[in-house]
């Protein structure tokens, strides 16, 4: 028994080394050290940089953190659930040095979707690489994209776990699918696990209907009720992150309204549909599924020496060609002096090796690459529709249909209307073309069960007419757009009327480059569909074995797309590991020496909104997050965007230092953040804002408005260090005392990200502001010790709060409800997941080895 059970999973372990060693191919620069640093990536370093600082200082990870948006939950940032058993597992996985972990990930959640489908280790190990190498999942790890990344290949261990339950497997589809659930989850992006689940919902309203067709339901309905048990405990093990993540998101862009009705402002529950539409993929634009440069590529992108655009440069600079390919020193020597500024062309190729052009003429504002899936498993997905059985064509086309329409968004608004309208979370997420992970899931998935079909079924005629009709048709669209690209529109960008003088010359030759990029890559696709079709030929006509069809068919996935891949992530895409250390210019330093405990600042050298560089280093007003809170973004778009105008404006023209206090003077909001600093120069020491409010205050009076538009319009004409606005709802909550002690100090003693320790010292009853961002759940109010009533909104955005009279201490803590009730859940989901796990072991082997 011992020898069987090696012989079978020796496959297994070939098959995961070969992944894991090509993963470390492919990213050879991380061999020498060298990191990739995505923008993403970047902005979560700096956005986190507080609390893993906190947490690397006491071994404390905050909940609360005051580097972005004058502060915010880390439930998205950084965050940590001690009591989830799967967060063990992924450090298993996670052991793999990023980013050979994205591409091994790819594989294996391929690798094992496809074993869960019942394919043999070589067949899933051919087709883990169509499912892993589509060239926006190495796009997005470029990007940074991590937990992107990471649930793709997460999701389809999920299908297969699903399909193994369905296969009457359901011990071994139970624990898999637990720990599969527990893991997508865990690794938190809820896009990605909620367009899986249009997958399975597909799939599985099929499997019922074939169910009921054959007269089993009464199996079918078992087999759903077993998937309930993995998905209680996965949802169970992660309940700290999503009850956080619920209590959070309702209180963001995403969640409900605050009922501000002004212009300019989002009223609308959830997210506003030109925000979720913001990117859309183009219908025509579809194409690049087929042909990856159907629609230029990249926003920013190479041309070669040869392209029209190359011949009016080596004109204009007098250039040589040298007509062959740089080698990877010169490239090397080329990326070195871009970044030391000191660049000085050689040839034409390093000219055009050197510098990026905007090549993309879609309809999107820019994007990083197409979404191309591969000629050869388009031309797969062809023939399956013609021998697949139905049990698997038609739900493999119905997802796949609805991902390509979906993924249109505002070009196509019927569906999306519908879904944003009707389908329940659809309003939460943003960027539509992102369900086009649907289709990289499902098209490939049918090429290969296709190919599986071709191996077995043993009908040489009818799949020889299959053969040729999915290979004529899809070689036809190639030859047209080969022959005649022009079809395909007229390559011209919105952009390029922005080209003038000594550049006037891009505006024709770009349109013209653009279009042999069409041509050429309809010519490459085309290549690809008919050797891959001659292969299958071969195979049916018994001309060769099934191990050779196997082995070319691999190589054809690999070359076809690994060059594509290689356009947007390659060897130039790393750099060295101090390069990406974030160093503190004289004006942070300048900062930085301030002792006060808390105090804000804004950067005025970057976009402050979607710019998260300054919260590295300070307390920042600014930041970038994909789900600020839905108050703060309303205070950026009716206020503080004005205000920091006003600043950068003013700034120009003041001669002195009483202007520059004038202009701060007209700031109401960043004042009452406690906006002490602006860094207008990275070498310049900050200007100091003498009229930032401070941690806290005492008001006079208090000014009760009916509704949020009164509410943050009142900013604009209220002192805001002696008058508290707020809602009338909380006119029980607050009063004034009629002889308030004028002395009364509110001091700011002890300083921890969710912890803000302040002193207190009044002989009356008073009203005070902090300058704290108001969240609804979870900030908890003690004075010496003991429970003490929850601060109430004020001025749109901060906190307000009673505060009797004594001398005392005052702290506020941010532990929510939802993240001690959810570690209580995940503890008893983790321990009951390990009994299960132990049940289903014990009941396996007394069933294999008796007693």
């Amino acid at each position: 028994m011992n020898k069987e059970f090696f012989k079978r999973i020796i496959p297994h372990i070939i098959i995961i080394l070969v992944f894991l060693i090509a993963s470390f191919l492919y990213c050879k620069p991380m061999l020498t050290g060298e990191v990739l640093m995505g923008h993403d990536t970047q902005s979560w370093m700096t956005a986190s940089h507080e609390a893993s600082s906190w947490k690397e200082a006491t071994g404390h990870t905050p909940l609360w953190t005051e580097s972005m948006f004058s502060g915010m939950p880390t439930f998205q940032i950084i965050f940590e659930a001690p009591y989830n058993f799967v967060a063990y597992l992924s450090k298993i996985l996670t052991a793999v040095p990023r980013p050979a972990y994205f591409i091994f990930m790819y594989l294996l959640g391929g690798y094992v979707m496809l074993l869960c489908f019942g394919l043999n280790p070589w067949i899933s190990a051919m087709g883990a690489i169509p499912l892993a190498l589509g060239s926006y999942n190495f796009i997005i790890i470029t990007a940074g994209h991590s937990t992107k990344a990471s649930v793709i290949a997460i999701a389809m261990m999920i299908i297969g776990g699903i399909v193994l339950i369905l296969r009457d497997k359901k011990k071994l589809g139970i624990c898999l699918l637990s720990i599969f659930i527990g893991l997508g989850i865990y690794f938190n992006h809820i896009q990605i696990l909620y367009y899986t689940l249009f997958i399975i919902l597909i799939m599985m309203i099929s499997e019922g209907i074939f169910a009921i067709k054959n007269k089993e339901t009464k199996a079918f309905f078992n087999k759903c009720l077993c998937m309930l048990i993995p998905l209680i405990l996965g949802i169970g093990m992660n309940a700290t992150l999503l009850l956080t993540t619920y209590d959070y998101a309702k209180h963001t862009m995403r969640g409900d309204s605050t009922g501000l009705t002004l212009e300019g402002t989002n009223s609308e529950k959830g997210l506003s549909k030109d925000y979720i539409t913001e990117w859309s993929y183009g219908i025509d634009e579809t194409m690049t599924l087929l042909i990856p440069n159907y629609k230029g590529g990249a926003s920013a992108g190479k041309l070669s020496a040869d392209s029209k655009t190359a011949e009016h440069f080596k004109t204009a600079y007098n250039l040589r060609k040298i007509d062959r390919t740089l080698s990877d020193s010169e490239k090397k020597r080329i990326e070195s002096s871009l970044k030391n500024n000191t660049f000085n062309p050689r040839s034409l190729e390093e000219l055009m090796y050197a510098y990026d052009l905007p090549l993309y003429w879609g309809t999107q504002r820019f994007t990083s690459g197409p979404v191309y899936l591969g000629a050869i498993v388009i031309f797969l997905f062809v023939l399956g529709l013609i021998i697949l059985p139905n049990k698997y064509k038609w739900w493999l086309l119905g997802a796949t249909l609805l991902s390509i329409l979906l993924s249109w968004g505002k070009n196509f608004m019927p569906l999306t209307n519908f879904f944003i309208e009707y389908v329940p979370l659809y309003n939460k997420f943003r960027a539509v073309s992102m369900t086009l992970v649907i289709a990289g899931i499902t098209m490939p998935l049918m090429a290969i069960l296709t190919i599986n079909e071709l191996l077995n079924n043993n009908q040489p005629q009818k799949n020889k007419k299959a053969l040729l009709i999915s290979s004529g048709i899809t070689a036809l669209v190639c030859s047209i757009f080969w022959l005649i690209p022009s079809i395909a529109g007229d390559f011209v960008s919105i952009n390029d009327a922005n080209f003038q003088g000594q550049m006037a010359f891009l505006a024709e030759s770009l349109p013209a480059d653009r279009k042999d990029l069409l041509s050429s890559d309809a010519l490459r696709s085309l290549i690809f569909i008919l050797l891959s079709a001659a292969s299958l030929f071969l195979f049916i006509s018994n001309k060769i074995k099934k191990e050779w069809l196997i082995a070319i068919l691999t190589l054809l996935f690999v070359i076809d797309l690994g060059q594509i891949d290689k356009r947007y992530f390659n060897d130039s895409n790393f750099t060295k590991k101090t390069s990406t250390k974030i160093n503190a210019t004289l004006c942070d330093r300048e900062i930085l020496r301030d002792t006060d405990l808390s105090h804000r600042m804004v950067d005025l050298t970057s976009d402050a909104f979607n710019s998260s560089s300054a919260s590295y280093f300070h307390k920042n007003i600014g930041g970038y997050h994909a789900a600020k809170l839905r108050r703060y973004q309303d205070i950026i778009n009716v206020h503080l965007d004005k205000e920091l105008k006003l600043i950068y404006s003013g700034l120009q023209t003041a001669q002195s230092q009483e202007d520059v206090d004038n202009i701060f003077s007209q700031t109401p909001v960043i004042n009452a953040l406690n906006t002490k600093y602006i860094k207008y120069h990275p070498d310049a020491e900050p200007l100091i804002n003498i009229h930032a409010m401070g941690n806290a205050w005492f008001v006079d009076q208090i000014k009760f408005v009916e509704n949020a538009n009164e509410e943050i319009l009142a900013l604009n004409n209220t002192d805001l260090a002696t008058t508290l606005i707020c809602n009338k709802k909380y006119q029980n909550d607050l009063t004034i005392a009629t002889n308030r002690d004028t002395l009364a100090t509110i001091e700011l003693i002890e300083y921890a990200p969710d912890k803000l320790t302040y002193h207190i010292s009044s002989k009356t009853n008073q009203v005070a502001v902090f300058s704290e961002v108001y969240y609804e759940n979870g900030w908890n109010i003690f004075i010496n010790g003991e429970k003490y009533q929850t601060p109430i909104c004020c001025d749109y955005i901060l906190r307000g709060l009673s505060i009797p009279a004594g001398d005392y201490d005052l702290t506020m803590e941010f532990c929510p409800t939802s993240y001690r009730v959810g570690n209580i859940i995940s503890i008893i989901s983790s321990l009951l997941f390990l009994i299960l796990i132990g049940f289903l072991i014990y009941k396996e082997r007394k069933e294999n080895y008796g007693k």
